[in-house]
C-alpha cells in the first residue's frame, strides 16, 4: 500500500534477515517482503537492504525499524548497525 509506513523487522547476527510489513486501516498486519541472508556481516547486509529501500519502497513513508535491541551492537567482529534515535 503505497504511501503507508513500512515496518522492517530485522534479526541480526551472522545470518541477518529482514521482513517488511504494513498495517491496514483496520490494524491488520500484512507481511509483504523479506530479505534472507547467510554468513554475512552488517555491512554487506546493509548493501543489500539499502537498494531494496531505495527501489521497491521509494514512495512509502519513512520506514520504521522493529527490534531496536539489534541496534545496540553485537558480540561478533562484524560492524553493527547504528541509528539516530528520534
Amino acid at each position: 500500500m503505497s504511501g503507508r509506513t513500512i515496518f522492517i523487522g530485522i534479526d541480526f547476527g551472522l545470518t541477518p534477515a529482514a521482513v517488511f510489513g504494513q498495517t491496514t486501516a483496520s490494524g491488520q498486519w500484512r507481511w509483504i517482503d523479506e530479505l534472507v541472508t547467510e554468513d554475512i556481516g552488517a555491512v554487506r547486509f546493509a548493501e543489500l537492504l539499502g537498494p531494496m529501500l531505495r527501489g521497491r519502497y521509494a514512495g512509502f513513508e519513512k520506514p520504521r525499524f522493529l527490534r531496536p535491541t539489534g541496534f545496540s551492537g553485537g558480540t561478533t567482529n562484524f560492524v553493527s548497525f547504528s541509528r539516530k534515535r528520534d
